[in-house]
């Protein structure tokens, strides 16, 4: 074969090549955007009509951390992987993740983002794709659901299904996966060696928590 005709044939190849690398650095550039956006801050304001209502920047509502030092938080801020934010006593924030959903943080919570992690606290996930909420103790790993995820302050763990399902493992192989559907919940009590405790879910709570999201989502600023 002649020269020329070889690199004929392994042009087809070489092209192959350059559009596998455009397209990997094209999911890494996805990859890498920014993973959460903080959607939504709301302040309860008991006796108003309605109850609760939005605000763009208030430390006393959200702080947010990012390499160990506070930074000034507002409504529709990125947050990127390692950033810490906590919502006050009488606050609630809403975040939007890339590609998988959104979850409410309740009134004095604290987490951790990456995919989730909570610190303390109580979050209403509502998520589709594979997504995890994490704790110290337990990992929750969903696919198109919507969940609470609570770490009280003695860093017991309770999951409640409120549809979809919720597979549970402990992240350091302590006890085998528990798989919980709607209407199920678990609770694992630190340090979380022993095997969780599954029961029923209270439906009425679930749609509480449901119903939180709608008003806060929807939260519009005081006139």
């Amino acid at each position: 074969m002649s020269t020329s005709a070889s690199c004929l044939c392994r042009w087809p190849t070489f092209l192959a090549l350059v559009f596998t690398l455009a397209g990997s650095s094209a999911d890494a550039q996805q990859t890498a955007l920014p993973p959460a956006q903080l959607w939504q801050i709301a302040r309860e304001v008991p006796g108003a009509d309605p109850r609760w209502q939005r605000i763009d920047a208030d430390r006393t509502a959200v702080r947010v951390w990012r390499g160990g030092r506070e930074i000034a938080a507002q409504r529709l801020m990125v947050l990127l992987p390692g950033d810490e934010l906590e919502t006050g006593q009488n606050a609630a924030a809403v975040l939007r993740f890339r590609n998988a959903g959104e979850t409410l943080i309740h009134k004095g919570t604290r987490v951790r983002i990456g995919s989730l992690e909570v610190v303390f606290g109580r979050v209403f996930a509502q998520l589709r794709n594979r997504f995890t909420v994490s704790s110290q103790t337990v990992v929750a790993g969903v696919e198109g659901t919507r969940f609470l995820f609570e770490v009280g302050r003695d860093r017991a763990v309770r999951v409640a299904v409120a549809d979809g399902a919720v597979v549970c493992r402990s992240p350091k192989g302590a006890w085998a996966p528990v798989r919980l559907r709607a209407n199920e919940s678990l609770l694992s009590r630190y340090p979380g060696r022993g095997s969780p405790a599954v029961s029923k879910a209270d439906a009425r709570e679930m749609r509480a928590y449901e119903d939180l999201s709608l008003q806060i989502g929807r939260a519009t600023a005081a006139r």
